[in-house]
């Protein structure tokens, strides 16, 4: 290098420009008032945006303890995902409006956060669909079975109220489908004894009235297990 000239390093650092920002100013939920620790109520969501994978653009949640502090004990929201879930087995009184401020925060220097309101009703015990059974187990359904083949039927009643009928978990691939309201259960796809012997479903049954709210309100009984067990048929050929 010449003499009098030198080489220098210039480090730009990312500085925390933006707070995180929430899709919605109030989140709206319904729960019923035996709802059970660690019932979904909501999914609260923000954006930060701050380049993504560094510590100014990762959002985390949080509830705000000094604001409606009951609220803050029996309810909370998860950090990571900012689903706003039941912190205790609810034992509460229907028609009763709780409020919760949910706090969205990045990792950055300094930290930036921004807060939303979350409303929860606690509904009428009489619009909460309970199922006829805890767990359904229907006659083994033939590895061969045709997609559009009858499982079984679901049900559910509630007084007053229009039936809606969902699986929530164990439908992984979209194996089964449901019919949302007459709670008949059908294979959607072919069936292999030799890769899943047994499913396991989660269904749920809610109000049409919460429904058109694009809302769900788990409890204790809107919710069943379906055991489906797959009859497994001669399909392979004696190899040598």
């Amino acid at each position: 290098m010449p003499p009098g000239l030198a080489s220098v390093t210039v480090r730009i650092l990312d500085m925390n420009d933006f707070s995180p920002a929430f899709s919605q100013s109030v989140y709206r939920g319904m729960v019923a008032p035996n709802a059970v620790k660690g019932t979904i109520i909501t999914t609260v969501m923000a954006n930060d945006s701050d380049p993504a994978g560094t510590p100014a653009g990762l959002v985390r949640y949080k509830v705000d303890q000094d604001n409606h502090p009951y609220s803050t004990s029996i309810f909370d929201v998860a950090d990571v995902s900012g689903q706003v879930v039941t912190k205790v087995n609810l034992n509460e009184e229907p028609n009763l409006k709780f409020r919760l401020v949910v706090v969205a925060y990045d990792h950055g220097e300094p930290v930036k956060e921004n807060t939303t309101l979350v409303e929860i009703t606690v509904l009428q015990p009489s619009v909460i669909p309970v199922f006829t059974q805890e767990e359904y187990r229907f006659p083994p359904v033939s590895e061969e079975a045709a997609v559009g083949t009858l499982v079984g039927v679901i049900m559910a009643a509630a007084v007053n109220q229009t039936i809606v009928y969902s699986i929530v978990g164990g439908n992984g691939g979209d194996i089964f489908s449901l019919n949302e309201t007459t709670g008949e259960i059908f294979t959607a796809s072919l069936l292999d004894y030799e890769t899943v012997p047994k499913y396991v479903l989660k269904v749920e049954a809610n109000s049409m009235e919460v429904v058109s709210s694009n809302l769900r309100a788990p409890s204790k009984s809107n919710t069943a297990k379906v055991v489906v067990d797959i009859w497994d048929e001669n399909d392979h050929l004696p190899v040598f």
